[in-house]
Parts: C-alpha cells; sequence; structure tokens
C-alpha cells in the first residue's frame, strides 16, 4: 500500500493524515458497495510505514501500538506483516552492497548521478522494500539468531535493540498490545461488522472514528505528532485499552 503515487525514496512524502485519509475513503467505499476492506499497511513490497510516516526511534513504541490500533479497529479482515508486532524498523545501512532488491540498486546508481553516494544510500535506507524482507531478528545473537549461517540478506541493522526476546520482555512489549487488542477486536461483534463513522475533522492532527453496532459505540482515538486535548462532544466510559495507561480519556493526548 502506498499513501500516494510521489517518490518512495524520498523521506516524509507521506504522513498519518494521508494514511488516516486512505482508510477512511476505503471503509467509506467498501461500506457502500457492501464489500469487505483488507486491512494492512506493510508489505514485502513497501518499506515500512512506521518509518515512513511515523516516529520510529523516540516513540517507536507509540507509534507501533497506534497506528495498529488506528487499522485493526476498523472493519475489514486483519492482515499483519511479519516484524510488525514486535516494532521492526527500516534498517539503515552505510554500503548498497547490503540491499538485493534490483530496484534500489538500479536506483541507487541513477542518484548517483544527481547526488553524493552518501546522499544516495540515505534514500534507498529510507524507502527499499528490502527493509520488509530481512529475516526476523529474534534475539540479540550474532544474525539475530535467525540462522547459525548466512543469510541471503544482511540482518535488521537495529537487531540487538529489537528483537522478539527483547520485546517480550519488555515492560512496553507491542506484541503484548496486539494481543490485547486484536483479543477486543475478536470478542465484540461491533469491531467487526458495526458501522464505521469519522467524528474527527480533516484538518485536525488526530483521528477519532467510531464502530457502531444496536445499542453499542466504540469509540477509538489516535493521536498524531503532536501533544495536545482532544475534546470529544459526548462522554465517554473509561478507556478499555490505552497504550499510555489512560485512566480516563480526559486530559492531554501525547504523540
Amino acid at each position: 500500500m502506498e499513501c500516494g503515487r510521489r517518490d518512495k525514496f524520498t523521506p516524509k512524502v507521506d504522513t498519518l493524515k494521508s494514511l488516516r485519509d486512505f482508510l477512511i475513503h476505503w471503509q467509506v467505499e467498501t461500506d457502500k458497495h457492501n464489500l469487505i476492506h483488507t486491512l494492512f499497511y506493510d508489505n514485502h513490497d513497501q518499506s515500512l510505514m512506521i518509518s515512513r510516516i511515523a516516529n520510529d526511534k523516540e516513540y517507536r513504541y507509540e507509534s507501533a501500538t497506534m497506528l495498529a490500533t488506528m487499522l485493526y479497529l476498523l472493519k475489514g479482515i486483519p492482515f499483519i506483516y511479519q516484524g510488525q508486532e514486535i516494532g521492526i524498523t527500516s534498517s539503515h545501512y552505510d554500503s548498497i552492497n547490503c540491499f538485493r532488491d534490483v530496484e534500489s540498486i538500479n536506483t541507487y546508481h541513477e542518484l548517483c548521478t544527481k547526488m553524493s553516494p552518501k546522499e544516495a544510500i540515505e534514500k534507498i535506507n529510507f524507502g527499499s522494500r528490502d527493509n520488509a524482507r530481512h529475516p526476523i531478528p529474534w534475539n540479540d545473537s550474532p544474525q539475530g539468531g535467525f540462522t547459525a549461517g548466512t543469510p541471503w540478506i544482511p540482518c535488521f541493522s537495529r537487531y540487538r535493540e529489537i528483537n522478539v526476546d527483547r520485546d517480550f520482555t519488555s515492560e512496553h512489549s507491542i506484541f503484548r498490545y496486539f494481543q490485547t487488542l486484536l483479543r477486543i477486536r475478536t470478542a465484540h461483534e461491533t469491531l467487526l461488522n458495526g458501522t464505521f463513522r469519522v467524528l474527527s475533522n480533516k484538518d485536525d492532527s488526530y483521528f477519532i472514528y467510531s464502530r457502531s453496532l444496536g445499542n453499542e459505540t466504540w469509540v477509538i482515538i489516535c493521536n498524531f505528532e503532536k501533544e495536545q486535548d482532544i475534546i470529544l462532544p459526548f462522554s465517554c466510559d473509561a478507556p478499555v485499552l490505552s497504550n499510555m495507561k489512560r485512566a480516563k480519556i480526559e486530559g492531554k493526548d501525547k504523540p
């Protein structure tokens, strides 16, 4: 999935707002034609969404869990691409020799005719679909514990920091958040088949939507780049799930 048809190797061409608008469009269109949407934001042909449009460093946990909440409580069939569930980000390498993707290699050589190799490799690090093709890092041992041999492509560059073992034992485990989120989704008919309604405005730097069925309504609040007060036009119960461990809806929402 791409949010727009622009240069995939140029940072910041996509934003959380563009992803939000993309999701809204397809929720509306599929509902209009009585179709079911496929819910995904990563696949083997795209660089990773968390690194394209969110903050994969200071707010990696918050970004990964918010993206999951924003997507997987929509109506549709959820797909989780390998690594999303532990918050894997794009890699960073200093050499084009670390890449196997033909598109990335050809683009690198083309870019080197217009800019320095350092600038070109930065673009490749950002946009290469090889970011979605690395072996899963199981732990912080050599090759991320994936193999004792030599994998077809170098291991994910942040594997010592981001791996399955480390996430499973973390106080802020993205995997455990995914588990809880999906349990909630499957346990409530409203989140499976309820109607979708946008509650935020197009210019807002956040996304609020609801899912309703019968007398039950769920409200999903996703804050984006800045800390801000988000005022709802109606009262809500205490949060069922929050990646910031909120006990109440009121108060400032962090990025």
